[in-house]
């Protein structure tokens, strides 16, 4: 399975604060689908680069902004 690292940038729903952030996914919907389950809204994603299959699947950080 091909893994990629994503990066998002949005807003986090409980304050309405800008965030960016990083995630690793074998799919830009579960991608996508992962920030909304924590709260976050994505206004942009960008695949990145492909990460190792061993990589585990997941939300790596997050930066609130503002």
């Amino acid at each position: 399975m091909t893994k990629y690292k994503y990066s998002v940038c949005g807003v986090f729903n409980i304050g309405r604060l800008l965030f960016s952030g990083t995630c690793v996914s074998d799919d830009i919907d579960k991608a996508i689908e992962m920030f909304r389950e924590q709260g976050y809204s994505i206004f942009n994603i960008e695949r990145k680069e492909q990460v190792r299959a061993d990589e585990q699947i997941g939300i790596r950080n997050v930066n609130i902004l503002g």
